[in-house]
């Protein structure tokens, strides 16, 4: 076999081996060590009023700290089974071994048109004011939402 051909076959072969060890480094857990599996909890599926779209809120538990409550819409103009997410914040947590979610409201105010009404104070993660056909308006309010 030439020296560059052996030289090739070494350098696929070192490139492989690396591959192999990040595969079993991220299959035991990584740098930051065990990651806990995520527990999706469906709370509402609201369709719009023509229903051609509809926006989903989920609780979402990764483990014991990372509870978050998300809002995603599926809309004309998207893949049938397709959502994007347009809001996700951390949910509040009552006390220890409990859990309460985060209190939203949504509102189709016409069939492109959803409203998203949160508690003030509440530090989220606003995504997208349009999602296909539908523009979302994201309200903080005072107070308890009805």
């Amino acid at each position: 076999m030439p020296i560059v051909a052996k030289g090739v076959v070494g350098l696929l072969a070192a490139f492989g081996a690396l591959q192999l060890a990040g595969l079993l480094f991220l299959m035991a857990g990584g740098a930051t060590g065990y990651v806990a599996p995520c527990s999706v909890y469906p709370v509402m599926d609201v369709p719009s009023p023509g229903g051609g779209a509809r926006a989903t809120v989920e609780n979402r538990r990764c483990g014991d700290r990372d509870q978050r409550t998300d809002v995603s819409v599926s809309a004309n103009g998207l893949a049938s089974d397709w959502s994007q997410t347009v809001f996700s914040a951390p949910s509040a947590i009552a006390n220890a071994g409990s859990y309460a979610p985060l209190q939203l409201r949504l509102t189709w105010l016409d069939d492109t048109h959803l409203e998203i009404r949160y508690p003030r104070g509440v530090k989220n993660d606003m995504r997208e004011g349009r999602v296909g056909d539908v523009h979302i308006n994201y309200t903080e309010v005072e107070g308890s939402l009805p």
